[in-house]
Protein backbone atom coordinates (compact mmCIF):
# COMPACT_ATOMS: atom_id res chain seq x y z
CA UNK A 1 0.00 0.00 0.00
CA UNK A 2 1.50 3.13 -0.95
CA UNK A 3 3.11 4.83 2.45
CA UNK A 4 2.23 2.03 4.46
CA UNK A 5 5.63 0.15 3.69
CA UNK A 6 7.91 2.97 4.42
CA UNK A 7 5.96 3.39 8.27
CA UNK A 8 6.42 -0.17 8.86
CA UNK A 9 10.21 0.64 8.51
CA UNK A 10 9.78 3.30 11.08
CA UNK A 11 7.37 1.26 13.17
CA UNK A 12 9.85 -1.60 13.12
CA UNK A 13 12.38 0.94 14.46
CA UNK A 14 11.20 2.69 16.95
CA UNK A 15 9.94 -0.45 17.95
CA UNK A 16 13.55 -1.47 18.79
CA UNK A 17 14.26 1.77 19.85
CA UNK A 18 11.98 1.04 23.09
CA UNK A 19 13.43 -2.33 23.49
CA UNK A 20 16.88 -0.76 23.39
CA UNK A 21 19.54 -3.43 22.42
CA UNK A 22 18.53 -5.68 20.22
CA UNK A 23 18.72 -7.27 16.77
CA UNK A 24 17.01 -7.11 14.09
CA UNK A 25 16.79 -9.40 10.96
CA UNK A 26 15.77 -9.10 7.57
CA UNK A 27 15.50 -11.59 5.23
CA UNK A 28 15.49 -11.38 2.05
CA UNK A 29 17.40 -8.03 1.89
CA UNK A 30 17.01 -7.21 -1.82
CA UNK A 31 13.31 -7.17 -1.68
CA UNK A 32 13.96 -4.97 1.07
CA UNK A 33 17.16 -2.26 -0.20
CA UNK A 34 16.53 -2.13 -4.04
CA UNK A 35 18.63 -0.35 -5.80
CA UNK A 36 16.93 2.80 -6.16
CA UNK A 37 18.86 3.81 -9.49
CA UNK A 38 17.07 0.49 -10.95
CA UNK A 39 13.87 1.78 -9.93
CA UNK A 40 12.22 3.59 -12.96
CA UNK A 41 12.50 -0.08 -15.31
CA UNK A 42 11.78 -3.02 -12.46
CA UNK A 43 10.29 -1.55 -9.71
CA UNK A 44 7.80 0.45 -8.26
CA UNK A 45 8.31 4.05 -6.58
CA UNK A 46 7.51 2.77 -3.28
CA UNK A 47 10.07 0.30 -3.30
CA UNK A 48 12.80 3.75 -3.55
CA UNK A 49 11.01 4.74 -0.76
CA UNK A 50 11.35 1.42 1.54
CA UNK A 51 14.87 1.55 0.75
CA UNK A 52 14.97 5.52 1.51
CA UNK A 53 13.73 5.04 4.94
CA UNK A 54 16.12 2.08 5.48
CA UNK A 55 18.78 4.27 5.04
CA UNK A 56 17.48 6.86 7.23
CA UNK A 57 17.11 4.64 9.85
CA UNK A 58 20.18 2.90 9.66
CA UNK A 59 22.04 6.17 10.20
CA UNK A 60 19.84 7.51 13.16
CA UNK A 61 21.73 8.86 16.05
CA UNK A 62 21.45 6.35 19.23
CA UNK A 63 20.74 3.25 17.63
CA UNK A 64 21.14 0.11 19.41
CA UNK A 65 19.65 -2.32 17.59
CA UNK A 66 22.17 -4.66 15.44
CA UNK A 67 20.84 -4.67 11.91
CA UNK A 68 21.78 -8.25 10.58
CA UNK A 69 19.98 -8.73 6.63
CA UNK A 70 20.65 -12.02 4.40
CA UNK A 71 20.36 -11.93 0.56
CA UNK A 72 21.52 -14.23 -1.74
CA UNK A 73 20.95 -11.79 -4.17
CA UNK A 74 23.45 -9.30 -3.25
CA UNK A 75 24.03 -7.66 -6.83
CA UNK A 76 20.14 -6.13 -6.33
CA UNK A 77 20.49 -4.24 -3.20
CA UNK A 78 21.79 -0.14 -3.36
CA UNK A 79 25.34 0.56 -3.17
CA UNK A 80 24.35 2.95 -0.40
CA UNK A 81 23.03 0.51 1.83
CA UNK A 82 26.07 -1.07 2.06
CA UNK A 83 28.49 2.12 2.69
CA UNK A 84 30.22 2.38 6.24
CA UNK A 85 27.88 3.20 8.82
CA UNK A 86 25.59 1.08 7.23
CA UNK A 87 25.76 -2.47 6.53
CA UNK A 88 29.27 -2.69 6.23
CA UNK A 89 30.36 -5.82 7.21
CA UNK A 90 29.90 -8.26 4.51
CA UNK A 91 30.24 -12.14 5.45
CA UNK A 92 29.84 -15.13 2.78
CA UNK A 93 27.28 -18.15 4.07
CA UNK A 94 28.81 -20.79 1.90
CA UNK A 95 27.02 -24.43 1.15
CA UNK A 96 27.31 -26.79 3.62
CA UNK A 97 30.04 -29.17 4.20
CA UNK A 98 29.92 -32.78 4.12
CA UNK A 99 29.80 -32.93 7.54
CA UNK A 100 26.90 -30.36 7.82
CA UNK A 101 24.87 -32.59 5.69
CA UNK A 102 25.01 -35.14 7.09
CA UNK A 103 23.72 -33.10 10.56
CA UNK A 104 21.15 -32.05 8.07
CA UNK A 105 20.01 -35.00 7.38
CA UNK A 106 19.93 -36.73 10.30
CA UNK A 107 17.97 -33.52 11.79
CA UNK A 108 14.93 -33.72 9.30
CA UNK A 109 15.32 -37.64 10.08
CA UNK A 110 14.93 -37.18 13.76
CA UNK A 111 11.18 -37.27 14.29
CA UNK A 112 11.10 -40.53 11.44
CA UNK A 113 11.28 -44.13 11.87
CA UNK A 114 14.51 -44.70 9.79
CA UNK A 115 16.69 -47.94 9.27
CA UNK A 116 19.79 -45.95 8.34
CA UNK A 117 23.17 -46.78 9.34
CA UNK A 118 25.95 -44.42 10.11
CA UNK A 119 27.79 -45.13 6.72
CA UNK A 120 24.56 -44.72 4.74
CA UNK A 121 24.28 -41.07 6.54
CA UNK A 122 27.63 -40.96 5.42
CA UNK A 123 27.46 -42.08 1.90
CA UNK A 124 24.19 -39.56 1.52
CA UNK A 125 26.20 -36.20 2.78
CA UNK A 126 29.17 -37.78 0.61
CA UNK A 127 27.05 -37.72 -2.76
CA UNK A 128 25.04 -34.84 -2.04
CA UNK A 129 27.74 -31.84 -2.69
CA UNK A 130 26.10 -28.87 -3.99
CA UNK A 131 22.68 -29.10 -2.27
CA UNK A 132 21.38 -26.20 0.13
CA UNK A 133 20.13 -26.93 3.60
CA UNK A 134 16.98 -26.83 1.74
CA UNK A 135 17.44 -28.80 -0.82
CA UNK A 136 17.70 -32.14 1.69
CA UNK A 137 14.97 -31.17 3.55
CA UNK A 138 13.06 -31.47 0.21
CA UNK A 139 15.16 -35.00 -0.69
CA UNK A 140 13.71 -35.96 3.32
CA UNK A 141 10.41 -35.35 2.39
CA UNK A 142 10.53 -37.22 -0.74
CA UNK A 143 12.08 -39.80 0.69
CA UNK A 144 9.55 -39.83 3.17
CA UNK A 145 6.74 -39.93 0.52
CA UNK A 146 8.67 -42.82 -1.25
CA UNK A 147 8.47 -44.87 2.21
CA UNK A 148 4.76 -43.69 2.74
CA UNK A 149 3.50 -45.35 -0.83
CA UNK A 150 4.79 -48.41 -0.38
CA UNK A 151 3.19 -48.21 3.42
CA UNK A 152 6.46 -49.19 5.11
CA UNK A 153 7.14 -49.04 8.59
CA UNK A 154 10.04 -47.85 8.71
CA UNK A 155 12.14 -45.31 5.88
CA UNK A 156 15.18 -46.86 4.43
CA UNK A 157 18.12 -45.74 2.09
CA UNK A 158 15.87 -47.08 -0.91
CA UNK A 159 13.65 -44.15 -0.41
CA UNK A 160 16.50 -42.00 -1.51
CA UNK A 161 17.37 -41.87 -4.82
CA UNK A 162 20.38 -43.64 -6.37
CA UNK A 163 23.95 -42.75 -6.12
CA UNK A 164 24.07 -41.38 -9.70
CA UNK A 165 20.63 -39.80 -9.60
CA UNK A 166 22.19 -38.23 -6.29
CA UNK A 167 24.52 -36.71 -7.94
CA UNK A 168 23.61 -35.38 -10.91
CA UNK A 169 20.40 -33.96 -8.74
CA UNK A 170 23.17 -31.87 -6.74
CA UNK A 171 25.16 -30.82 -9.63
CA UNK A 172 21.56 -29.55 -11.41
CA UNK A 173 20.93 -27.89 -7.85
CA UNK A 174 24.05 -25.61 -7.25
CA UNK A 175 22.75 -22.15 -6.84
CA UNK A 176 24.18 -19.23 -8.64
CA UNK A 177 24.93 -15.97 -6.57
CA UNK A 178 25.94 -12.67 -7.40
CA UNK A 179 28.53 -10.02 -6.31
CA UNK A 180 28.14 -7.78 -3.65
CA UNK A 181 27.54 -4.15 -5.61
CA UNK A 182 30.73 -1.48 -5.95
CA UNK A 183 30.23 0.59 -2.91
CA UNK A 184 33.44 2.61 -2.92
CA UNK A 185 35.77 4.45 -5.77
CA UNK A 186 38.53 1.75 -4.53
CA UNK A 187 41.66 4.01 -4.41
CA UNK A 188 39.78 7.33 -4.25
CA UNK A 189 39.47 8.48 -0.59
CA UNK A 190 36.38 10.93 -1.78
CA UNK A 191 33.58 10.77 0.32
CA UNK A 192 30.72 9.19 -1.12
CA UNK A 193 27.83 11.19 -2.66
CA UNK A 194 25.27 12.21 -0.01
CA UNK A 195 21.92 10.92 -0.03
CA UNK A 196 19.31 13.45 -0.22
CA UNK A 197 16.58 10.96 0.27
CA UNK A 198 17.90 9.89 3.53
CA UNK A 199 19.37 13.64 4.82
CA UNK A 200 15.31 14.71 4.79
CA UNK A 201 13.99 12.16 6.31
CA UNK A 202 17.03 12.00 8.86
CA UNK A 203 16.14 15.78 9.99
CA UNK A 204 12.06 14.92 10.02
CA UNK A 205 13.49 12.31 12.77
CA UNK A 206 14.51 15.22 15.08
CA UNK A 207 17.32 13.08 16.46
CA UNK A 208 20.04 14.93 14.41
CA UNK A 209 20.45 11.91 11.90
CA UNK A 210 23.04 12.16 9.18
CA UNK A 211 23.08 10.22 6.09
CA UNK A 212 26.94 10.06 6.50
CA UNK A 213 27.73 9.46 10.13
CA UNK A 214 28.95 5.83 10.96
CA UNK A 215 26.54 4.99 13.96
CA UNK A 216 26.04 1.66 15.75
CA UNK A 217 26.73 -1.84 14.82
CA UNK A 218 26.04 -3.80 11.33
Amino acid sequence: WINESSDRVKTLFDEAKQLGQCVIFLDEAEHLFGARQYSGKSSHAEDRKVTSEFLAQLTREGREAIIVAATNRPGDIDPAILRPGRLAAHFEIGLPEEEARAAILRTHLSDVPSSLSNAEYAALATHTAGMTGADLANLVDEARRNAAARDARVLTRDDFPPTEDLQVIATEMEPETDDLPTVGGGDNDEEPPRDPDVAVRSKADDDGGSDDSPIGYQ
